[in-house]
């Protein structure tokens, strides 16, 4: 009979010396060798070698790769120690993401992994013996998920859209291009750049900012179209691109120049109803929208203006009219001195001065001192003798004003002749 319990993992078998002793006298006895050999019973549950594995796995590893090998140990023998490994108590991503092998404890990747997504899982290995019943144990597997450069660097827009003030010193600050990207580490390190070779703009590679490398002058080019481009630090490294629109804002840097009319003197006939269409002015600003716009005004008060108060002008189109009816015989020449003024702040301005010739038109007949004359001349005075001189004046200029003389009656058989002319 057992006097304490047995554990077959402490030993595993018993060699006894049996002795039978009669009651004679004397005694006689015998002895007999006992083998007694302790059979297992599955007492034992298997044991890990750790509480928790801890393990990181890479999110690029192929699919069916092995990454980790948990191990479980059972004191029992035969099938009470025969041990089968699974994964437990896993749900969701865990439960589709990864497998183990049940005979070697090989943990293995199922489907592709996204740090992006899940960066981390805890798996339960369980191992259990094949005993009857049979006894287990289990053990956590923490895995963390390592960034592999799986991910583009991804600028926040297609186009970036900046403005500049033209005429600023070098080094003004444009605008800031950004970029995201999902990665970690030198995988989401990211680098810009501008594409396009220009001699206008440069970028600050960490920070995205563009500055002016000149000055810029908005007349000579109103728009710039760069392209940026982000890379990553990953090897091989990764990029992606956006267009940079720069528009150059106006500074009012220029001064209207008048274009029309290209002669200083111009002509008008006499007499002409009033607002009559002079001439029109044109000036023109290579600015731009209130720095471009133009209006026009006749300038009182000037030195040798004298046609302000017979002249009007439209401040808009720049067409000069008259005010006054203009009489050749009272003023034949005008001088007017326009302003082309933009709308800047401060605004710009140009002069244009203007000879306004008043033509003559024939409204005045000649007239002769008086409405009769007399000559005496003796007889037998030669043919082609001068008898006396006519003259008529007449105040229109130029054709209208020359004289011409005829004899128009009374010249009986045509003794009397006069020169034309004078």
């Amino acid at each position: 009979m057992l006097q304490r319990p047995l554990d077959y993992e402490v030993r595993r078998h018993y060699i006894l010396v049996l002795s039978a002793t009669d009651s004679g006298s004397p005694p006689l006895s015998s002895n007999v060798t006992l083998m007694v050999e302790v059979q297992d019973v599955n007492d034992n549950a298997p044991t890990f070698e750790k509480n928790e594995y801890k393990v990181n796995v890479l999110e690029s590893l192929p699919v069916n790769s092995q990454f980790l090998q948990v191990t479980a140990t059972d004191m029992d023998t035969g099938n009470n120690a025969r041990l089968t490994y699974k994964l437990s108590g896993n749900v969701g991503d865990s439960a589709s993401k990864f497998g183990i092998f049940p005979n070697s404890g090989f943990l293995y990747l199922k489907e592709t992994l996204d740090r992006e997504t899940t960066d981390s899982y805890s798996l339960i290995v369980l191992a259990a013996d094949n005993g009857s019943p049979p006894l287990s144990a289990t053990t956590v597997v923490q895995v963390q998920v390592l960034d592999a450069n799986d991910n583009d660097p991804e600028f926040v827009e297609d186009t970036f859209v900046f403005t500049v003030r033209e005429n600023t010193e070098k080094g003004q600050h444009v605008g800031t291009v950004s970029a995201r990207d999902r990665d970690l580490g030198n995988n989401a390190s990211l680098r810009y750049s501008l594409l396009n070779t220009n001699s206008s703009f440069q970028i600050n590679p960490v920070t995205g900012e563009i500055f002016t490398k000149i000055t810029l002058d908005r007349e000579s080019r109103p728009k710039y179209e760069l392209t940026a481009e982000v890379r990553d630090q990953g090897t091989p490294f990764r990029s992606d691109h956006a267009a940079v629109d720069i528009k150059v804002l106006d500074t009012n840097d220029n001064s209207p120049v008048f274009v029309e009319p290209v002669e200083s003197v111009i002509e008008i006939v006499e007499e002409q109803p009033l607002g009559t269409e002079v001439v029109q002015v044109v000036a023109e600003d290579i600015d731009s929208d209130e720095n471009g716009a133009i209006t026009y005004e006749i300038v009182k008060g000037k030195d040798n203006t004298d046609g302000a108060d017979v002249f009007s002008i439209d401040m808009n189109t720049g067409i000069i009219r008259t005010r006054k009816l203009l009489d050749h015989e009272d003023k034949k020449l005008y001088t007017l001195t326009v302003l082309a003024r933009d709308q800047g702040t401060p605004s710009r301005q140009s002069e244009l001065k203007l000879q306004i010739q008043v033509l003559d038109l024939n409204d005045n007949q000649p007239i002769f001192p008086s409405s009769s004359l007399s000559f005496k001349v003796k007889e037998g005075v030669g043919v082609g003798q001068e008898i006396g001189v006519v003259q008529a004046v007449d105040e229109d200029g130029g054709e209208n004003g020359r004289v011409m003389y005829s004899i128009v009656g009374g010249n009986l058989y045509g003794i009397f002749d006069i020169v034309r002319s004078s």
